[in-house]
């Protein structure tokens, strides 16, 4: 071999080892390449050392459940003045378990928690949702709940308005129909010119009527909403769904426990919730829907539940 082919050689030999790391034959990278190709680096933005490096398996990446979101805190003060007065209850053998049971139901489907589960001392089977996000339970519902299942139903069906703020848009639309028995007043007497009495008084008894039954027609709706969304959040949260059926009849034993004022409030206004038979007929196709579960969890423990049970027992129901 010539001198001059073993020059040629030499010069390319380097190139190749050159282009794929320069640390790995440095007695043949001359200076100059080593300045001019730019260092290869692992994706870590670290040197790598070896091949290796480059061919290591990936750690999997663990996909995580959806995050629930902070609980609410309270804003409202119409809220606090109405909690403050309900008669509320010290009660932990009842509001320890019915909050874990609130935190896992909405962690598990990633809904807003609620702000506080409290137990006030008013008769009837009852529970609500405030603008706040406080969940309250009637102590007489803690008294007739056959189940934890039972109360856990309940708790979900709250939590459906608390997740879709069906209080704060039950507030505005009772503004919007405030508003119309006003401009309905207004209307009579300035637009339209009625100045008789008795022509007045029909218009403000009727403005407020109508717009009141659309008001409640709206709430029916969402009580709706709030009956099967409460079947899907505890197959999410893998809870038996079966509460719902000793729920609905003791709803149905207490509605004719209801005072006088109230049911002639029903009659003239509408129900705030639609007829019993419809939602335990809308609620039992959406748990036959459901997938049903080969295990499910209990939403309290035996002991929990014999504890919060002879709380509820001991304490006498004020009339309200």
């Amino acid at each position: 071999m010539s001198m001059d082919s073993m020059s040629a050689y030499l010069t390319v030999l380097p190139v190749i080892p050159v282009v794929i790391d320069p640390q790995w034959v440095p007695q043949l990278a001359t200076p100059a390449l080593r300045t001019t190709l730019p260092p290869v680096t692992h994706p870590s933005n670290t040197p790598a050392d070896t091949l290796d490096a480059f061919i290591a398996p990936q750690a999997p990446t663990v996909s995580k459940p959806p995050a629930s979101k902070p609980a609410r805190k309270p804003t409202s003060k119409i809220d606090e003045w109405v909690l403050s007065r309900s008669k509320p209850l010290y009660m932990p053998e009842a509001t320890v378990p019915l909050t874990r049971l609130a935190k896992q139901i909405a962690t598990r489907n990633g809904i807003p928690q609620p702000h506080k589960v409290m137990v006030v001392n008013k008769p009837f089977y009852n529970a609500a949702a405030y603008g706040n996000g406080t969940v309250i339970f009637h102590l007489d519902a803690l008294k007739q709940a056959k189940s934890p299942e039972e109360l856990a139903f309940v708790m979900a069906h709250e939590l459906s308005h608390v997740q879709f703020e069906d209080v704060k848009a039950k507030r505005k639309r009772q503004g919007i129909a405030a508003g119309a028995v006003v401009l309905a007043d207004e209307l009579a007497a300035r637009v339209f010119r009625v100045r008789s009495l008795v022509k007045s008084l029909g218009i403000s008894l009727l403005a407020p009527i109508g717009s009141f039954q659309w008001a409640a027609f709206m709430e029916r709706k969402d009580e709706a909403r709030a009956d099967t969304n409460a079947i899907r959040l505890l197959s999410r949260a893998g809870f038996d769904t079966d509460g719902y059926v000793t729920a609905f009849e003791n709803m149905t034993r207490n509605k004719g426990k209801a005072k006088w004022w109230r049911q002639l409030e029903w009659k003239i206004y509408g129900e705030n919730h639609p007829s019993l038979p419809k939602r335990l007929q809308a609620v039992s196709q959406a748990a036959s829907q459901q997938t049903a579960l080969r295990e499910s969890r209990p939403a309290m423990s035996p002991a929990e539940w014999q504890r919060l049970k002879a709380a509820a027992a001991l304490v006498g129901t004020a009339d309200s």
